[in-house]
């Protein structure tokens, strides 16, 4: 592997790795700018990052400046690069390193949920919401990681419509109740996603955190809906057993995953709604 990419950006060192690429810090070395480099194999099983570097140039052509920067994407004989905005901490790291209160839990909940109605209202759905996905830069919130996002709409305007999936994209930890179910990814789910980002930061765990299974007991896939550990995330997803654990939080997250829970799949959410659940709960009436 080259240390020196498009003879302009420098390999520093790993700052993350996943299972379909590793990411690196680099620098620009025509200006000494900071950047991050993302390396994907390409005899890897599934190729994602031509998609993420589609979407991220869609994204910030049509005005989005809470996502990252595309400076070059270029392949060589091993692999595929994407150079892309630096930022410094995820919000994973920054709430494990330091304590959060509830304020600036719901300030970040806020702003969370305004980068992902930008992002919706753009056609694009994330479907890997989770708190390593978010960055904190300079106080300001990005979302990153877009391999496996995609357009709702299709090529006429017109929502894709619901269909019956068997294996799970995304984290099988933050995926909604409904992809557990066997539905694709719509706007809702994005939003789902983002409360139980919400209830783990706040409780530092969630109820499906430490699940048991006899892998050689199953036939599926880790990732397949009917796989033991996502049956049984399935269940603890459920509302009757999610509501009392939103009522143990707080009002708030109750209130907003209570109507993210009623979304249809279709449905268009009421975002400023969903963020004023945040401000001013008492003040705040959800509609359907």
């Amino acid at each position: 592997m080259n240390s020196i990419i498009n003879k302009k950006y420098k390999l520093l060192y790993k700052i993350g790795h996943g299972k379909f690429g590793v990411v690196y810090k680099g620098t620009n070395l025509k200006n000494n700018t900071e950047v991050a480099i993302k390396l994907e194999n390409k005899k890897a099983p599934i190729n994602l990052l031509k998609n993420e570097t589609n979407i991220m140039k869609y994204l910030y052509d049509h005005g989005s400046r809470s996502t990252p920067i595309v400076y070059w994407f270029g392949v060589d004989e091993q692999y595929n690069y994407l150079v892309m905005s630096h930022y410094s901490i995820s919000l994973y790291n920054y709430c494990q390193s330091s304590a959060v209160s509830q304020e600036k839990l719901d300030k970040i909940m806020c702003a969370c949920v305004d980068i992902i109605e930008n992002i919706h209202t753009k056609y694009i759905i994330h479907r890997d919401v989770k708190p390593q996905n978010f960055m904190i830069s300079n106080e300001e919130i990005y979302l990153i990681d877009f391999g496996f996002a995609t357009f709702y709409v299709n090529e006429k305007g017109n929502h894709i419509p619901q269909i019956d999936i068997n294996n799970i994209v995304g984290t099988p930890k933050y995926v909604s109740k409904f992809i557990h179910n066997g539905s694709n990814s719509s706007r809702r789910d994005d939003l789902i996603s983002l409360g139980y980002l919400y209830m783990y930061l706040f409780c530092k765990e969630l109820p499906w955190d430490s699940l048991i299974s006899d892998k050689t007991t199953s036939c599926y896939d880790e990732i397949h809906i009917m796989h033991p550990k996502n049956q049984q995330r399935c269940v603890l997803k459920s509302w009757e057993n999610i509501e009392p654990l939103c009522l143990k939080i707080n009002e708030k997250i109750h209130k907003y995953l209570n109507y993210c829970y009623g979304l249809t799949y279709e449905s268009v959410p009421n975002y400023e709604a969903l963020k004023e659940v945040f401000k001013h709960l008492n003040q705040t009436v959800l509609d359907y």
